[in-house]
C-alpha cells in the first residue's frame, strides 16, 4: 500500500487563526453579592443543528445563537459554492478551558485554544491521482471568540465537501469572511 493511500490525519495549519482579542463574554456573575447557579461554570454540553454538532461550555442561549449563525453562514456559502454540506461538522468551542476534562480535546486542538486561536483537523484517505481527501471528516477546535468558530467552520465545510480548501491565500480569505456571511 502506497503512502498516499494510507489513512492519515492532516492538521490544517493554515486553519490557525489568532484572535486579536480573546472572548470577552463572561459567565453570569454574582447578583448583589449572592451566588447563583449560573455563576458556577459548568462543563461542556452538546448542541445540535442540521449541520453541526457543537461541544461547548457556552451558556445555552449563546450556544444556540452560535448554531443559528453557523447554519445561516453554511446555507449562504453552500449556495455560493453550489454544493450542500455532506455531513455534520463537529466543533469544540471553548470559553473556559478549566471547565473541560483534560482528555476532552485532542492535543493539537487544546494547544490551539490555549494560544487563543482555532484549528481544523481533517482526516481522510488521499486519492493518489488527484491529491484530494476522500471521505474527509473535520473536527474544529476554537475559542469562543465570535468570529473564530465561523472561520474554522468554513475550512471544515471545504475539506468535507471538496476534499481540500484551495491555496492558502484563497482558503484563509474565504474563511476570514466566515463571520461576515449574513442573510441579505
Amino acid at each position: 500500500v502506497s503512502v498516499f493511500t494510507r489513512w492519515l490525519t492532516l492538521v490544517i495549519a493554515v486553519g490557525l487563526f489568532a484572535s486579536a482579542s480573546p472572548a470577552t463574554a463572561q459567565p453570569a456573575s454574582k447578583a448583589k453579592g449572592k451566588k447563583t447557579d449560573a455563576a458556577v461554570p459548568v462543563g461542556p454540553r452538546d448542541y445540535r443543528s442540521a449541520n453541526f454538532l457543537v461541544h461547548t461550555d457556552l451558556p445555552a442561549d449563546e450556544a444556540n445563537d452560535l448554531l443559528k449563525r453557523l447554519e445561516t453562514m453554511l446555507t449562504l456559502i453552500s449556495k455560493y459554492w453550489g454544493r450542500p454540506n455532506k455531513q455534520p461538522i463537529e466543533m469544540f468551542v471553548v470559553r473556559d478551558m478549566q471547565t473541560w476534562p483534560v482528555d476532552a480535546l485532542e492535543p493539537a486542538g487544546r494547544e490551539s485554544i490555549a494560544n487563543q486561536a482555532g484549528v481544523t483537523i481533517t482526516s481522510g484517505t488521499v486519492n493518489r491521482q488527484s491529491g484530494l481527501l476522500l471521505g474527509a471528516k473535520s473536527r474544529v477546535y476554537a475559542i469562543a471568540d465570535r468570529g473564530v468558530p465561523q472561520h474554522e467552520a468554513v475550512h471544515a465545510y471545504c475539506h468535507q465537501t471538496f476534499g481540500r480548501a484551495g491555496p492558502t491565500w484563497y482558503s484563509e480569505g474565504m474563511a476570514e469572511m466566515g463571520h461576515c456571511w449574513r442573510e441579505g
